[in-house]
């Protein structure tokens, strides 16, 4: 297949540089079905192996096979975050016997998911650096590709130095537990402490992998 076109990615979190690709688009049939016609895209640049693309949109031109190439690499990314869920926070784990209860724990994985992909990998700083730190990776020179996992494993470290939980402040005492833990808070309309009228924030202490 004749790989005519060239283009040059931006970087991401994946690559550190930007990314040199080419690709080509022909037409195909399937044996079994001949009457539909397929446009392949063929992509060299992202790995060892070409990456071989299959559709059936009537693609015409360079800029459209792009487009659908770039579609593709965010549907991958949107693939990583449901594999991360399901490992990495033990979605299917989770055994419930009404829909209510899957609702919910779906809503608390999600918002598990946000709270690491919003404050700790956009915003990032010193707690992030330090959740890293508590993650002790078996080869920390080596460059995060995908930033879940280690952060993950950091909050899980941190979190399990609590040993009261929420069990002092749901029995009506105002002060936080007695805890070395670093204090991870995402600011919420829900109030679990407050002080003097402060902006309401929403302190985690329970294991990331109990939800």
């Amino acid at each position: 297949m004749n790989l005519r076109h060239k283009e040059t990615l931006p970087r991401t979190e994946e690559w550190k540089n930007p990314l040199k690709v080419t690709y080509g688009i022909t037409t195909v049939r399937l044996p079994d079905c001949p009457e539909l016609k397929l446009r392949l895209i063929g992509v060299k640049g992202f790995g060892k192996e070409p990456m071989v693309l299959l559709t059936t949109e009537d693609l015409r031109g360079k800029r459209q096979a792009l487009k659908a190439i770039r579609q593709y690499l965010d549907r991958w990314a949107v693939e990583e975050a449901y594999r991360f869920e399901k490992e990495g926070l033990n979605l299917e784990s989770i055994c419930v016997r009404r829909l209510t209860g899957f609702r919910n724990i779906v809503s608390l994985v999600n918002l598990a998911f946000s709270f690491i992909a919003i404050e700790l990998i956009e915003k990032g700083g010193k707690v992030t650096e330090a959740v890293r730190a508590k993650a002790k990776r078996l080869k920390p020179k080596k460059r995060i590709r995908f930033h879940f996992y280690t952060l993950l494993k950091g909050i899980s470290a941190c979190l399990k130095q609590a040993k009261e939980g929420l069990y002092k402040m749901l029995r009506g005492k105002p002060t936080l537990p007695d805890t070395p833990q670093l204090c991870l808070k995402l600011n919420t309309s829900g109030i679990i402490h407050r002080k003097n009228g402060e902006t309401p924030e929403l302190f985690l202490f329970l294991p990331i992998n109990s939800l």
